[in-house]
């Protein structure tokens, strides 16, 4: 782990973490359709809505943990959702996940947020035994539930056109 590091995204990053998020969502069989702009403006625009941390190896990023405030109503605190989580995988098994993970946990804990929060998929073995291994709590009896497309549109008073 020479000349590697993790640290917060900056300004400059948003097209490597472009093609770090297309390539998570190939290795998920998804397809991503984010550009780098959407990506700058959700980081770094008037209103940001996300946080980043990235393994940077100087000539490129081997992987990001890429995160959004939560509150609990419940708790009374913030805590964060791990919207992507991801290492390039000729990079993994080395330390990089761990590092990102740490540092995510670290960073919550020193602004007091309550918890973090993430999905899974139910094939993803090695991730399962990623958070397995680190005590992450498997919650029982939630669903998750998505409204998108037409079926937000339908549920919307602003009829949408696409």
């Amino acid at each position: 782990m020479h000349n590697v590091s993790v640290r917060r995204a900056q300004h400059g990053d948003a097209y490597s973490i472009t093609l770090l998020l297309h390539e998570f969502a190939e290795f998920e069989n998804a397809t991503a359709v984010v550009s780098p702009e959407a990506i700058e403006s959700a980081l770094f625009g008037e209103r940001p809505i996300l946080d980043a941390f990235v393994v940077d190896a100087g000539r490129e990023l081997y992987g990001l943990i890429m995160w959004y405030l939560t509150f609990s109503s419940w708790t009374g605190r913030p805590g964060v959702f791990i919207q992507d989580f991801y290492v390039r995988p000729k990079f993994r098994g080395q330390g990089y996940g761990s590092l990102l993970f740490v540092s995510l946990a670290d960073y919550c804990v020193d602004q007091q947020y309550a918890r973090m929060d993430w999905l899974v998929l139910d094939w993803n073995r090695e991730a399962l035994k990623f958070y397995e291994h680190r005590d992450a709590e498997k919650l029982s009896g939630w669903r998750m539930y998505r409204l998108s497309g037409s079926g937000l549109s339908a549920n919307s008073r602003r009829q949408s056109d696409g």
